[in-house]
């Protein structure tokens, strides 16, 4: 007798990311920023403490890290199987982004891309992720009127808009590809076992 299982990278990396979400949010502050050519006032909300900065860090990383997991897994049980072997082998299929494969799977499945607000979302998620774990800032200076660039990154509608549109993205792949999504409404399942 024998058994299938796989780790539900997913539901791990969404989990810990939404943990962290909850904890950034608890050190949302409202900040102070200037328009640099009107000079109007702008105040948001965002993490000013190493905790809530930390937090939401770990929240981008983490939920760019489970959409990831999600579409290669909808990837591989859709479009590499109506794929002939030699594009899934080619190099240039196997180099293609998340957003990228994500827009394949839907197009795949005859789904209209137009009116899909949360694409925009989510590649600006995953410069986002991109621009934190390929890390390369030195110092930044700005003037004592304006905040700081990563407060801009982390201000909490912004990062609301990243959550939801990874929910939307996660809904809609799930409807075309027939795979489970409950780890979306926090129904984490680490290992999946099949007899």
């Amino acid at each position: 007798m024998s058994y299938g299982y796989r780790l539900n990278i997913e539901d791990i990396y969404l989990k810990s990311a939404d943990e962290h979400w909850e904890m950034a949010k608890k050190e949302m502050v409202e900040v102070r920023d200037e328009d640099p050519i009107s000079a109007e006032t702008i105040k948001f909300r965002a993490p000013t403490s190493s905790e809530g900065i930390s937090s939401s860090v770990q929240a981008i990383v983490g939920w760019a890290i489970s959409l990831e997991a999600f579409v290669n897994l909808a990837w591989n049980m859709s479009v590499a199987e109506k794929m002939p072997s030699s594009n899934l082998n080619n190099k240039l299929m196997r180099q293609l982004s998340t957003i990228e494969k994500l827009k394949e799977i839907l197009r795949q499945s005859e789904v209209e891309l137009e009116n899909k607000y949360w694409l925009s979302e989510l590649k600006s998620l995953f410069e986002l992720r991109n621009k934190l774990v390929h890390f390369k800032s030195t110092v930044e200076y700005v003037g004592f009127s304006f905040a700081p660039e990563f407060m801009k990154d982390f201000e909490e509608k912004r990062m609301e808009k990243y959550r939801d549109s990874l929910a939307c993205a996660v809904r809609e792949i799930g409807l075309v590809v027939e795979v489970q999504t409950d780890f979306i409404e926090g129904n984490y399942n680490v290992v999946y076992y099949d007899e």
